[in-house]
């Protein structure tokens, strides 16, 4: 009879070890399985932070390139005006140092060539005047 007790007993122990390793098996299930909706959870949120951290800096980068465009273009501008009034003002002091000279500018050689023109025209008129007098 003991040995029936015994058996009995570890009969016994064995289901109670068996159910324990079988709500162990579901416990380790439902924590994997627990684990993988917040591993997905956790994909998810980190995957649109990174999508509104990249919207966000690729705003930012935009702005900063249209600020630099417009520096740049300002900066040419600048750099325009100050290269035409540099040109004036030496083109200027180069005239006169042509005059002083005696040389003739290229502004002097149009001036001549209007009035030459001009002188062209009186000719001109001058000559149908005299045609329609004779």
């Amino acid at each position: 009879m003991t040995t029936h007790v015994a058996n009995s007993q570890f009969t016994s122990t064995l289901s109670r070890s068996a159910d324990l390793a079988r709500q162990a098996g579901l416990v380790g299930l439902g924590a994997c399985v627990a684990a993988q909706r917040e591993v997905q959870w956790l994909f998810q949120t980190l995957l649109e932070q990174g999508q509104r951290l990249e919207a966000a800096l690729l705003d930012n980068l935009t702005q900063r390139a249209v600020i630099a465009g417009n520096w740049v273009d300002a900066f040419d501008r600048t750099t325009m005006t100050w290269r035409n009034q540099v040109e004036q003002s030496s083109r200027f002091q180069f005239e006169r140092f042509l005059h002083r000279c005696g040389l003739v500018t290229h502004d002097d050689l149009r001036a001549l060539a209007r009035k030459l023109d001009d002188l062209n025209l009186r000719v001109a008129d001058l000559d149908e005047d005299s045609e329609k007098a004779a």
